[in-house]
């Protein structure tokens, strides 16, 4: 239930005017609205989700030219690289994820661990090619896997509670197969209420 009315919240207060609170509803978007901006709130500082996301994505694309290549995947990760081994660490990733992005550490943990090679990053090359497309969807991809797997973080995980805002504000966002999966079964799980 609680899940329903954080994505209606969300969905309600950024402008789908299709989407109005109800009876006890609307009383509990309006504190949840109250939570998710006041002074103890898990975004405080953070940022929107969909303007981090990006950012992420525009660091690994050094160039902007909208492919993610083996040679800035090594440049990458050698300017994240604290202790210059060759090597990105758990204590790095989170560093730079976690502390400088502004993701969650469950985020990092699902999403990161498994995009950050182990390697030593003069071993990557140009045969590794990603379209940044591609990197913003696996990343969402990933976030919407995490939030749904445990949808408590939606009220306790800033990516989770600002995901359904980014999907539906951000044209970048709202566009991706993530996003658009996320969004019908959100609308769809509201329609059985």
């Amino acid at each position: 239930m609680y899940i329903v009315l954080v994505i209606l919240l969300g969905v309600g207060v950024y402008g789908r005017p299709n989407v109005r609170f109800q009876g006890p509803i609307r009383g509990l978007g309006q504190t949840l609205l109250q939570l998710s901006s006041s002074r103890g709130s898990v975004c405080q500082g953070k940022g929107q989700l969909s303007d981090r996301l990006l950012g992420y994505v525009k660091a690994k694309d050094a160039n902007g030219d909208g492919v993610y290549t083996g040679n800035e995947m090594a440049a990458y990760i050698s300017k994240l690289d604290a202790d210059k081994d060759g090597v990105l660490s758990e204590q790095e990733g989170i560093n730079y994820f976690v502390h400088k992005m502004n993701f969650s550490e469950e985020f990092y943990k699902l999403q990161y661990l498994a995009d950050t090679p182990q390697v030593h990053h003069s071993k990557l090359n140009d045969t590794k090619v990603i379209l940044a497309t591609e990197l913003i969807h696996a990343t969402l991809g990933s976030l919407v896997e995490l939030c749904e797997g445990n949808q408590t973080l939606y009220l306790t995980n800033c990516d989770c509670l600002q995901l359904t805002h980014s999907c539906v504000s951000r044209t970048e966002l709202k566009s991706t197969i993530p996003c658009a999966e996320f969004l019908s079964r959100q609308f769809q799980s509201t329609k059985s209420c």
